[in-house]
């Protein structure tokens, strides 16, 4: 629970995410992200402003900090862990202590939710329990988010925020389609029926370094163990019931079929763990589902190879 000295007065709340932008941005965007740097620029703000330091709690537990992206797809920071305890916490608060002055701080407008209504949404549902919402980008206390010229300056930049999301998938899928139609490797590691050969072509990343090119050729083996996956999928071309992923997962294992990585070390969070080298129905469902075998699928469909 909240616990600041002097509860009457003030209470305030600091919020900050990253963003996945943070690892594949550059230069400024890179810093803008960085929970590190959302994190320093709470600091900051504390020390530098009218808002006693006392308010954000014991130890500034009062300050939430989202450290890992892609939580929530859809609705505002209350769809992700930290935003969650975090708006427990601002109701909690404003129950026990009715008249106090409640002040909730972002770094930027965008960090507040992923598109135009649900950054609306939440500034309707502040004002309705009387929360003050301060963004430092555009100047922080002096910034008045609850006047008519506030709100409407707000609702411009989360306007902005939301188009520039969209450009940047745009761009993102852009550069997959490309990737795709010349048959290149999308990521770190190729998909099941298919293995990853260098090409000898090194390009420069946005953020500077070589990137060596693969491109993807298909590995016969495994994808006869993909049409076998169709087949059973599709309940023996339409003679039987269709089978589930789970149920396919254990007729490969029976079979002996090795996974694309098998058996390997890998550390998560910092623990070493052995992967079990089976299958699972979630590794069925990622192979059947993945685009570049679909794509293939569809390819053979029209030369009816696949019924």
């Amino acid at each position: 629970m909240t616990s600041v000295s002097n509860p009457s007065t003030v209470i305030s709340f600091a919020y900050g995410r990253v963003s996945s932008r943070a690892n594949g941005g550059t230069g400024a965007s890179r810093q803008e992200q960085s929970i590190e740097i959302q994190d320093g620029q709470f600091q900051d703000y504390i020390r530098t402003t009218r808002i006693p330091p006392e308010s954000f709690g014991n130890n500034f537990e009062n300050v939430f900090l989202e450290r890992h992206s892609g939580f929530a797809k859809k609705g505002d920071i209350r769809k992700r862990p930290e935003g969650a305890r975090l708006w427990s916490a601002i109701l909690a608060a404003r129950e026990l202590y009715p008249d106090a002055a409640i002040n909730l701080i972002f770094t930027r407008v965008d960090r507040i939710g992923r598109d135009w209504l649900e950054t609306m949404i939440l500034m309707r549902d502040l004002r309705q329990i009387r929360v003050r919402m301060h963004i430092l980008m555009l100047g922080g206390q002096s910034f008045d988010c609850e006047s008519p010229t506030g709100q409407l300056t707000v609702s411009i930049l989360a306007w902005q925020a939301q188009n520039e999301v969209k450009n940047t998938q745009s761009r993102i899928l852009e550069g997959i389609n490309h990737k795709r139609e010349h048959d290149e490797l999308l990521n770190g590691c190729a998909p099941y029926g298919w293995d990853a050969v260098p090409t000898g072509e090194v390009r420069i990343n946005k953020g500077g370094k070589p990137v060596v090119i693969h491109r993807l050729v298909a590995n016969e083996r495994e994808q006869k163990w993909i049409l076998h996956m169709v087949v059973l999928r599709n309940g023996n071309q339409g003679r039987g019931s269709a089978w589930g992923y789970r149920a396919i997962a254990t007729d490969l294992n029976k079979r002996g079929v090795p996974t694309k990585r098998g058996i390997v070390l890998m550390k998560l969070r910092g623990v070493e763990m052995k992967t079990s080298g089976q299958w699972r129905f979630g590794g069925v469902a990622k192979v059947l589902n993945n685009k570049t075998t679909q794509a293939w699928l569809a390819q053979l469909a029209q030369t009816n190879l696949v019924a």
